[in-house]
């Protein structure tokens, strides 16, 4: 099972995506903005990011691009309500291993991590 670290703001898809991974049998941590998943990454060392956009303080556009200077990186799952084109392609160019729209389903978000936990972290 992978550790999983959880930045969204919203208290409410942070607790529905604890369920999912739970019940999967992932280890968790969680943070509200990018600030705080600086913080854990260091603290959790997760396997995976599931990582929200729209967040104050620093939001995942700005934590992403902090991250990419980063010698050791694990891959990063954007979970976002944004359906825009433009969107999905910045979040490519700034190297996410794939993108899923809010509310995510269950299954949508146990596919994903499999496939990046079998090492194919492209969307």
């Amino acid at each position: 099972m992978a550790r999983v670290l959880i930045v969204d703001d919203s208290w409410l898809t942070r607790r529905a995506l604890a369920k999912i991974l739970a019940a999967d049998g992932h280890e968790y941590a969680e943070a509200t903005n990018g600030l705080e998943a600086a913080v854990k990454l260091a603290e959790f060392q997760p396997d995976v990011i599931l990582l929200d956009l729209v967040m104050p303080e620093m939001d995942g556009f700005e934590f992403l691009r902090s991250y990419q200077s980063r010698a050791e990186r694990v891959p990063v799952l954007v979970l976002t309500a944004d359906i825009q084109d433009t969107t999905h392609a910045k979040c490519a160019d700034l190297g996410v291993a794939g993108v899923l729209h809010k509310p995510p389903r269950e299954h949508e978000i146990n596919e994903q991590l499999a496939r990046i936990l079998k090492g194919d972290d492209n969307a």
